[in-house]
C-alpha cells in the first residue's frame, strides 16, 4: 500500500480535491499519486508548508482583473434590433407553407 502524507487545502482550490469535498484549511491524506495534480495546481500544500509565491497575486494580474471587469461593466445589450435587421411588425403576414419541390427522379416517372 502506498504511504500517504497529510495536505492542507489552499484557497485555490475547488469544490473537490480528489474527489473529495473540501473547504479551505481542511487536512487530506493522499498519496504521492492522488496528490500530484492538486500540488501543481496549488491548491493543497503539505502539512506545516506555505502556499509558493508564484502562486501569490501579483501586478500584472491585477491589473488584467480590473481590466476585464471595466470591459464587463460597459458591455450592454442593445435596446433595439440593428439596422440592417428587420422590425417586428405586428401586421406581418404569417408564413405559408410551400408546396414540396418535386425531384427530377419523380418528374421522369411521370413523365
Amino acid at each position: 500500500m502506498a504511504e500517504k502524507k497529510t495536505y492542507v487545502v489552499t484557497k485555490r482550490a475547488g469544490r473537490r480535491v480528489a474527489g473529495i469535498i473540501v473547504v479551505v484549511g481542511s487536512e487530506l491524506d493522499l498519496t504521492a499519486d492522488e496528490a500530484a495534480h492538486h500540488l501543481a495546481a496549488g491548491e493543497i500544500v503539505e502539512k506545516g508548508s506555505a502556499l509558493d509565491s508564484a502562486f501569490g497575486a501579483s501586478a500584472t494580474a491585477a491589473r488584467l482583473r480590473d481590466e476585464a471587469k471595466a470591459f464587463r461593466a460597459r458591455a450592454v445589450a442593445p435596446a433595439s434590433a440593428p439596422e440592417h435587421l428587420p422590425a417586428a411588425s405586428a401586421e406581418a403576414e404569417p408564413a405559408t407553407p410551400t408546396k414540396p419541390v418535386a425531384s427530377a427522379r419523380t418528374a421522369e416517372k411521370k413523365g
